[in-house]
């Protein structure tokens, strides 16, 4: 079974943050990749509530203040004691550096695997309690600002579609709610990051909820995938990457066959490697 290439998950994070409180876009401004100074340091998103008193209902948002710091950390990726520290550092240099008193700002720690090593590092200090208001939400009661960890995979479905399924094995039910919603919001097309990732990671769920949606929705979706090329794109990528892969093969196993000292002929006979290359490759092992 081929390796399947690492999903890039953070942009679709943002966007799928937008989708969640899609109902109160009048009030939230999202900004990704906040730069903290003028370095490289910056936080994944920063959601700034306008009027800070704006009240927020849904299950994620109803932490939120003024100022509200969210790290994302992709499916397979663990969060630990120093990357909790790290975001402590943000919402700190946050604060100072635009004046935000830090009973102002919030941090939300968004993930897949839930920070078991970190959530007992933390109890253990006696400092810290753990909280769990919602399905999959958890507040981290000790810490100077107000955090939460939402643990997308335990998110409701219902609730927060969109979080839920930022990850792959994504069932094909799911796709066509995520389809339906997009296509109530008129966002159905090739430049929706969120539904790009979604669609990478899931290819055979999406096929199968083409299958199943709307006549009018699967027109949509082969009308955009055509005139954007999308659905070649992947096919040549993952062809692109096969031919790498075996012509990394062919190498190492020419590599071999001059050390065991094969004629040049009955390397390029059993590899298909051109003869320039397999001298290329000679003059290279010569000590």
């Amino acid at each position: 079974m081929a390796k399947q290439e690492k999903i890039y998950w953070h942009d679709a994070h943002h966007y799928a943050l937008q989708h969640e409180l899609y109902d109160y876009l009048d009030v939230l401004e999202f900004e990704q990749e906040h730069k903290l100074n003028k370095e490289a340091l910056s936080m994944d998103t920063l959601i700034i509530k306008n009027p800070k008193n704006a009240h927020i209902k849904k299950n994620i948002g109803q932490i939120f203040r003024g100022h509200n710091i969210v790290e994302y950390k992709s499916e397979k990726d663990n969060f630990d004691i120093w990357d909790y520290n790290k975001v402590l550092g943000y919402a700190y240099i946050y604060s100072a550096f635009n004046k935000i008193p830090t009973d102002e700002i919030t941090i939300t720690i968004s993930l897949t695997i839930f920070p078991t090593k970190l959530i007992i590092a933390l109890e253990t200090e006696g400092n810290y309690t753990l909280q769990n208001p919602h399905l999959g939400i958890h507040y981290l009661q000790g810490a100077k600002f107000p955090v939460q960890v939402l643990e997308s995979k335990s998110l409701s479905e219902d609730e927060n579609l969109f979080l839920h399924c930022l990850r792959s094995n994504v069932s094909s039910i799911s796709m066509i709610r995520n389809l339906e919603i997009m296509d109530a919001r008129n966002l159905l097309n090739i430049e929706n990051v969120y539904l790009d990732r979604l669609i990478q990671a899931n290819p055979k769920s999406y096929k199968e909820a083409l299958d199943m949606v709307s006549e009018r929705t699967k027109a949509i979706m082969l009308e955009a995938m055509d005139e954007c090329g999308w659905w070649a794109d992947r096919e040549q990528q993952a062809a692109q990457q096969a031919a790498q892969q075996a012509a990394q093969r062919a190498l190492e196993m020419a590599q071999k066959m001059l050390c065991d000292g094969l004629s040049f002929d009955a390397i390029e006979r059993y590899t298909g490697l051109p003869s320039q290359t397999i001298i290329q490759l000679a003059s290279q092992l010569q000590p």
